[in-house]
């Protein structure tokens, strides 16, 4: 039923805009020709009946014209439906907002305040002084400032960041500034603060990296390997989940679906009265989160962690070994059985 939804809805707008629009306005513009008009085919008819010949090119166009417009319909509505015209509206739309969001972080980073130059008539020059002690010291400071011109420029007024070295090092030889690699055994860090791991755990579809228990937490760890500087939206449209962008792909918010994750399985969990806070953390490993500063009460309000780990960024997130909590008592034998079997 949805397939048949979708190809009436596909073959009515092709029709209006072959049938409805262009078929009639080509003919009435060529031949002055109203294919819906009844007196028309009448003339049209009486023509032929009269021993109309075609006999000029134009002709022999009206009649190909009249004859191909059923078949280019049928191929033309046939093609439309091999179109996924959602998807393609949505990344279009998705760039598009990549295009001006971009813009406009890049502009408020990079913004420049200047301060306005003041007006020639509010500057006032100091009065001069005009007695003989006074003009002998300016002529002499005169004389001195013209000598200190006179004299050649010494390599020490140089900056000190421009040795002789990089005024000849080549602009292409110049490597800009990367992110700082934050190296970290995440396994090890969890082990280390107390919580019993479980390596790979699929909640729901998802498949998360750790699983740290103790006593009273239990900690959903998810790495993100997505290479590329992402603009990020928290903010769900409609029933679809929030998207993040970069120049060249969009993808499904992964601390959004975190979320979603995690309210699910507390609920999971509670139906086998077992009481435990869970602490999802997001942390990014390849990527760089442009706007991550913006975002930061956003997550709070999902309550995910987000944090960084190897190459990912911005650096002003925290690293992972500062954003695992310390571990309280070890989670008894009995709930680590049953969370096993929950998985």
């Amino acid at each position: 039923m949805k397939n048949m939804k979708r190809t009436l809805t596909i073959g009515l707008i092709w029709s209006l805009l072959l049938l409805g629009w262009w078929f009639p306005l080509f003919l009435l513009i060529n031949w002055n020709f109203n294919p819906y008009s009844v007196k028309d085919w009448q003339f049209l008819n009486a023509e032929f009946q009269s021993g109309w010949i075609l006999d000029s090119t134009s002709d022999w166009f009206f009649l190909f014209t009249m004859i191909l417009i059923l078949p280019i319909w049928v191929l033309g509505w046939h093609f439309c439906l091999k179109v996924e015209w959602k998807k393609l509206c949505k990344t279009l739309w998705n760039k598009m907002v990549y295009f001006f969001r971009a813009k406009t972080t890049s502009n408020k980073n990079q913004k420049t305040k200047f301060k306005p130059k003041q007006s020639h008539k509010k500057v006032r020059p100091q009065p001069m002084n005009t007695s003989p002690k006074a003009l002998a010291q300016a002529a002499k400071a005169e004389e001195v400032k013209q000598s200190k011109k006179a004299q050649p420029i010494s390599q020490n007024h140089t900056p000190a960041f421009l040795t002789e070295e990089a005024l000849e090092t080549p602009l292409d030889a110049i490597e800009l500034p990367t992110i700082t690699r934050l190296e970290e055994d995440l396994l090890g860090i969890l082990q280390k603060a107390g919580y019993r791991v479980i390596q790979g755990p699929t909640i729901g579809k998802k498949q998360f990296d750790y699983l740290a228990m103790d006593k009273e937490k239990i900690l959903l760890c998810l790495t993100d390997t997505e290479k590329g500087d992402w603009l990020v939206d928290e903010e769900s449209f409609g029933d679809e989940a929030p998207l993040w962008f970069s120049e060249t792909a969009h993808r499904s918010s992964p601390i959004f679906e975190m979320a979603d994750i995690v309210k699910s399985f507390s609920e999971k969990l509670n139906k086998r009265n077992l009481s435990y806070q869970i602490i999802p953390i997001f942390i990014e490993k390849a990527g760089n989160i442009i706007n991550a500063d913006e975002m930061e009460s956003v997550w709070k309000k999902l309550g995910v962690l987000v944090c960084r780990t190897d190459l990912g960024g911005p650096e002003e997130l925290p690293g992972f070994t500062q954003s695992v909590p310390p571990a309280a008592d070890p989670i008894p034998e009995l709930n680590f059985k049953a969370l096993q079997d929950l998985l």
